[in-house]
């Protein structure tokens, strides 16, 4: 897509995305394509009424909600109304939130099953979300994607080394062209990686209670989670409560150490920083200012690494629920710019 046509296609999309009705017609069903392991997986698929030529395969990321997501599904519906076509695979391993390096084999079946459904002049390109996206990366680096890879590659909310995110997520400490700050942290990232990896280690004590209380959380029952938690006694409570509220204690941050030593190799390998630089398509990231989870200075360090690549940190979001007139100068220029960032990823060819 070149040209006019890639902005016309971006106008459309953010209209639909930023305006009250994203849907627009077309139609929404699923199929299913074939996981690995000789499993079968329901694929959701949004039709445009209009279709141009174009398909974004969407991979969500570490969620229970999956190919459900409200965010996704507001996506996909505008992408839709602007006439692609979009698909999003289910990937039930991120759906029990499992973190593990060979998941990129999932985004490979998701990836060669959409590409045989459509006619070898359709566009298409990839838009993988949070902990998609360097999974989307890793399957570009060195597995089937390689040899045949997308248009390009959009990227929202990634991050760049697993060893950073975990400093950020104990700490808060942002650290940015010289200024030092901390914010808030969202208490989903340490219970997603405690979640994952509390079994790895010895704690010395007993945390059976603090697997329930993870357990609850990841499936979305929070305040059942919040009362394990209350019930719980000593060390084990402390953690529980501290996970819960995203404030890593004294004790969060010596497990965390124990999880980073046990783990080492894995998050190696779980992280771009060791093989972005073997991603050749183009690779469009952008990021969250305000991102509480994922800071969006991974996106910036990735966006260093990657050969070809173009980064946008916008501040829209923070800018969505104020009325003044500044606000919403501010909003239309973050508006802009994601117009001008979303018009080259169209335009990109691999």
């Amino acid at each position: 897509m070149h040209g006019w046509g890639a902005v016309h296609t971006s106008v459309r999309l953010l209209s639909h995305l930023m305006g009250p009705d994203p849907a627009g017609g077309g139609i929404v069903r699923t199929e299913y394509y074939p996981g690995p392991g000789g499993s079968t997986l329901p694929v959701k698929q949004f039709l445009p009424a209009r279709p141009r030529p174009e398909l974004l395969l969407l991979f969500h990321g570490a969620s229970p909600y999956g190919e459900n997501h409200p965010a996704l599904d507001q996506m996909a519906r505008a992408a839709a109304a602007a006439g692609i076509t979009v698909y999003i695979p289910r990937i039930p391993p991120l759906m029990r939130l499992e973190i593990r390096p060979d998941l990129d084999g999932w985004i490979e079946q998701g990836y060669a099953w959409a590409r045989s459904r459509v006619s070898p002049d359709t566009s298409v390109r990839i838009m993988g979300v949070s902990f998609g996206g360097p999974l989307v990366l890793k399957a570009l680096s060195s597995g089937s994607l390689r040899d045949d890879p997308p248009e390009a590659v959009l990227l929202y909310g990634s991050y760049f080394d697993i060893d950073s995110i975990l400093d950020y997520l104990c700490s808060g400490q942002m650290n940015f062209l010289g200024r030092h700050w901390v914010q808030p942290v969202n208490e989903w990232g340490l219970v997603v990686f405690f979640h994952n990896y509390l079994d790895r280690i010895d704690p010395g004590y007993s945390v059976r209670g603090l697997r329930q209380v993870l357990a609850l959380r990841v499936a979305d029952e929070v305040e059942a989670s919040r009362a394990c938690a209350a019930r719980l006694q000593g060390r084990e409570k402390a953690v529980a409560e501290g996970l819960l509220q995203g404030k890593a204690n004294a004790e969060i941050r010596r497990l965390t150490r124990l999880i980073r030593e046990a783990a080492e190799k894995e998050f190696r390998a779980l992280s771009p920083r060791t093989f972005a630089h073997r991603v050749r398509q183009p690779v469009f990231l952008i990021h969250g200012q305000a991102d509480t989870m994922v800071p969006f200075t991974e996106s910036v360090r990735l966006a260093s690494a990657l050969p070809r690549s173009r980064l946008l940190v916008t501040r829209l979001y923070e800018h969505s629920e104020m009325k003044s007139g500044g606000a919403r100068l501010q909003a239309g220029w973050e508006g802009m710019k994601i117009l001008f960032f979303l018009t080259r990823f169209f335009e990109a060819t691999a």
